[in-house]
């Protein structure tokens, strides 16, 4: 695969996995270790994508939050088994890069002095971003090897791979919470097995109570 697509498409490729037995035992064993300790990323990384993640999915009146159904559990496995050996490196360096960006954003000293408003306005700032800048994101990720040694252009790529973290962050994030939770799969969304039966252009509040279907 071209190395630029790679690189693209992590966010992607962590969320189609064949679900072997040992896959799925580990997979169980995120949602009911006490002492969860992560494979993957570190402990600081942990803390970032969880806080981003609560943002992006918060408790509800019905629903838990992200936190609270230890989603960062479910992404630490995926990334820890999916993603291929050269990907691996990218993945981290992107969310470091992002934690640095945001510790800078926020004119703060380290992680533990981030603050809500901080990392909302991470979110904003890359995912409610302008096309024109998020193109020259784009454009910089497809050449972001050969810019790494240019120092003058190293604030913008930082910008560029926290850009591309932060997507990535939303898109694990989703994935797990509509595919892979078996709280949401049975409580948050309306599931049938196959074969099932087929009833087009029907009103979703009589046919599921209004909710998406899993």
């Amino acid at each position: 695969m071209n190395r630029r697509n790679a690189i693209k498409n992590i966010g992607l490729s962590i969320g189609s996995i064949s679900m072997t037995p040992t896959i799925a035992a580990l997979f169980e064993s995120c949602q009911s270790e006490s002492e969860w300790k992560p494979n993957f990323f570190s402990n600081n990384q942990i803390k970032v994508i969880s806080n981003f993640l609560d943002i992006i999915i918060p408790k509800t009146n019905d629903l838990p939050s992200a936190s609270e159904l230890n989603l960062i559990r479910y992404i630490d496995a995926h990334a820890f088994l999916v993603i291929d050996k050269k990907n691996k490196t990218d993945v981290l360096i992107f969310i470091d890069s992002l934690i640095n960006n945001t510790i800078k954003s926020s004119v703060k000293s380290e992680i533990s002095k981030l603050t809500y408003n901080d990392y909302e306005n991470q979110l904003k700032k890359f995912l409610l971003a302008e096309d024109s800048e998020i193109n020259k994101w784009k454009n910089l990720i497809d050449n972001y090897e050969s810019k790494l040694s240019q120092k003058e252009d190293n604030l913008i790529l930082e910008e560029a791979m926290s850009f591309l973290a932060t997507k990535n962050i939303r898109e694990w994030g989703v994935r797990a919470f509509r595919f892979h939770n078996e709280l949401i799969a049975n409580n948050g969304m309306v599931f049938r097995p196959i074969p099932g039966n087929q009833k087009g252009c029907v009103n979703l509040e009589e046919t599921t109570g209004g909710k998406a279907w899993y």
